[in-house]
């Protein structure tokens, strides 16, 4: 999407690169470029980007899919980790990353330092990580808020926008039932799960959303 389309400050449609579409409503879903909104609206956006790395550490024993996500709050970097397949498990930190000065989802550089500490904290956990090696690593960026948890709902100062942005890495599997109710949303019918404490209007009111484990859990 190019540009958000507006008369008299409603939505009318979207301009693409396969061209116009009329519509009344749009939902916006745009993860780390959100701040296009801010860009069609004036209106702020409270998101930025922020590089993540993931590690992917292969031990002496398999790991299998049956081994469920793991979450580590008492390590320093908030480790969380799954079964990645054979001998492999995939790891990665729970903290705060790379803030970029631009919507930028290019690949990051991934330090052997910073593998090395990661993967003396997931030996804490699985003693036979010990002598782990690296598999593979890459990167990915987090649209993240200020709380660190999601915008979603209709902005009252545009009729007929609807957004959802600012997941924190939680996104993908939010993603059904946050569909589902920007569905309800954008055809004004009941939402499964009041969207009001997810309003953007929390940001100017100070009214942020707490989790209970701080940044990086959504409430």
């Amino acid at each position: 999407m190019r540009q958000l389309l507006l008369q008299g400050g409603k939505v009318v449609g979207v301009d693409t690169s396969q061209g116009r579409f009329d519509a009344p409503v749009v939902v916006s879903a745009q993860n780390i470029w959100a701040s296009d909104i801010e860009r069609w609206t004036g209106i702020a956006t409270p998101v930025k980007a922020e590089r993540h790395t993931v590690l992917a550490l292969e031990g002496p024993q398999a790991y299998t899919y049956g081994m469920p996500v793991y979450k580590d709050l008492g390590s320093p970097g908030m480790l969380y980790c799954r079964s990645y397949g054979g001998r492999q498990m995939l790891v990665s930190e729970g903290t705060a990353g790379e803030t970029l000065g631009t919507p930028d989802n290019e690949q990051g550089d991934v330090p052997m330092d910073y593998v090395a500490e990661v993967g003396a904290q997931a030996a804490k956990r699985f003693p036979s990580f010990e002598t782990a090696g690296l598999a593979s690593s890459w990167t990915g960026v987090y649209d993240v808020t200020p709380d660190w948890n999601p915008v979603l709902g209709p902005l009252p100062e545009v009729p007929g926008l609807v957004v959802a942005y600012g997941f924190s890495g939680h996104g993908f599997k939010l993603s059904p039932a946050v569909g589902r109710v920007l569905a309800q949303a954008a055809l004004g019918l009941p939402t499964d799960v009041p969207l009001a404490p997810y309003a953007l209007e929390r940001f100017r009111g100070g009214r942020l959303l707490s989790g209970r484990y701080g940044s990086g859990a959504v409430s």
